[in-house]
């Protein structure tokens, strides 16, 4: 359940950040237009403009969305690192529980190692 509202939550977060910064690449790239025509383009970034968009526009919408993209994916590329060294350092290899055959009682380790020791002295 935690890996999928945290996937989902993540994929949300990148796309929002994706279009904050295409935005503010847009805002750069083309101040003559007006903020609501920027704001149409950024939710558009990555998506065919339609036909007669200026080329100006096209190529800055295009490097906008390359630059965003770039950044969102150098932004999660650091979280997997940092949630790789996070499981690395917190996950413990714990030993296997000694098992016991069915009907047999469980032998004490101080039993098992003084009949080794029987074993090893000559009679």
């Amino acid at each position: 359940m935690s890996r999928m509202v945290g996937g989902t939550f993540g994929v949300a977060a990148l796309g929002a950040l994706v279009i904050a910064v295409g935005r503010s690449d847009l805002a750069d790239k083309l101040p003559q237009l007006p903020a609501g025509t920027r704001g149409r383009l950024a939710e558009a970034l990555g998506q065919q403009l339609p036909a007669g968009t200026p080329r100006a526009v096209v190529e800055a919408s295009h490097e906008a969305f390359i630059s965003a993209l770039g950044t969102g994916l150098r932004v999660g590329a650091a979280a997997a690192v940092v949630g790789a060294v996070l499981a690395w350092t917190l996950v413990r290899v714990r030993p296997e529980p000694r098992t016991v055959p069915v009907g047999e009682a469980p032998v004490p380790e101080a039993a098992v190692a003084a009949e080794k020791q029987a074993e090893r002295v000559p009679a």
